[in-house]
């Protein structure tokens, strides 16, 4: 009996020096939200932010091996490199991303639709990046009319030219730059930190799409809600390359005010012709029979109606420039 209770009492010693030596592993389940970073410690640097946008939505946004949502999504990382795997039924895309500590990346990515069990049936075309700042930060930065976030931001676009337009509260400004496959462009905008009497506004409107020159310098836009620009006296071009329109103003802007400039289009001869003959519409109205040599219109895009009583009508549209020249013609006997 004693030895029975030595033995036991030995065995019970053994078992927990082995339970000391191998503690318990707590299970894991598959409810419990996964680890992706640790908390941020004083001095660290400022996590990113990622933005994902598909087309079409709700494609399955994966982060480093980790499911986490639906497009649209806006996530905070830890500054760095990462992987971005989006899935939408068949298509799976591999994205790499570097972010960098409190700048905004925008990722939108086109996800083709592809038959069942096989590839996209149209390659997609390598993107280009694009890095927007603003001094000071913080203003609302729109990349072809859609918002792109709040500066700094980088984006990345299909390879072109891009409109890139930022507003704060003191002001707008407005760029035209080209972005290539592979390559990220970089695109500064100075704004005042507060509003000043020394700056004023310029509001241009006209019938057609204008470039706004300082010297070499893009400046705006018409059309644009308005432009900012030191008070005072400023030469300004006025330019549509496809119209071949060029013009140049001396606007005053006054401190704390919109100077506004209203462009009337200039005409330009036009030629009309027609096999054998017709009544000639533009935008609706006649302006009366062919042969037609020197027709005033205004520069621009303009619809031409040919109509013959017996061959019936064709419609034409053309694009007058203000250098010319301009022909348009019809031959109605092909119908």
């Amino acid at each position: 009996m004693a030895g029975s209770l030595r033995w036991a009492a030995a065995a019970g010693i053994l078992i927990g020096v082995v339970a000391l030596s191998h503690p318990r592993v707590l299970p894991t389940f598959r409810g419990d939200p996964p680890r992706t970073s640790s908390p941020r410690t004083a001095g660290s640097p400022p996590p990113a932010k990622l933005s994902i946008e598909t087309r079409p939505p709700g494609a399955l946004a994966i982060v480093d091996g980790v499911e986490r949502g639906t497009t649209p999504l806006t996530l905070a990382l830890v500054a760095g490199a990462h992987s971005l795997e989006l899935r939408q039924g068949s298509n799976i895309r591999s994205v790499p991303l570097t972010l960098k500590p409190g700048v905004e990346l925008v990722e939108y990515v086109e996800l083709a639709s592809s038959v069942s069990g096989s590839e996209p049936r149209h390659p997609s075309v390598e993107k280009g990046r694009l890095s927007v700042a603003t001094d000071p930060p913080g203003a609302k930065v729109h990349v072809d009319g859609r918002l792109g976030g709040t500066s700094p931001v980088t984006l990345e676009l299909a390879p072109g030219t891009h409109r890139v337009s930022v507003a704060a509260r003191t002001g707008t400004a407005e760029r035209t730059i080209a972005v290539a496959p592979g390559a990220t462009a970089s695109i500064v905008f100075s704004l005042p930190a507060a509003s000043s009497a020394a700056a004023g506004y310029l509001s241009v409107s006209a019938p057609f799409d204008l470039q706004i020159f300082e010297g070499a310098e893009l400046v705006g836009v018409s059309g644009a809600a308005r432009t900012m620009l030191p008070a005072g006296s400023h030469d300004l071009r006025l330019v549509n390359q496809t119209l071949e329109y060029e013009e140049v103003r001396q606007v005053e802007i006054a401190a704390g005010k919109v100077t506004a400039v209203v462009i009337a289009p200039p005409s330009a001869r036009v030629s009309a012709n027609a096999k054998p003959w017709a009544e000639v519409f533009v935008d609706g109205a006649s302006v009366g029979q062919t042969p037609l040599a020197n027709l005033s219109l205004p520069i621009g895009t303009h619809e031409v109606v040919f109509r013959h009583p017996q061959l019936g009508e064709e419609r034409r549209t053309i694009i007058v420039t203000s250098r010319g020249p301009n022909r348009i013609s019809a031959d109605l006997t092909r119908q």
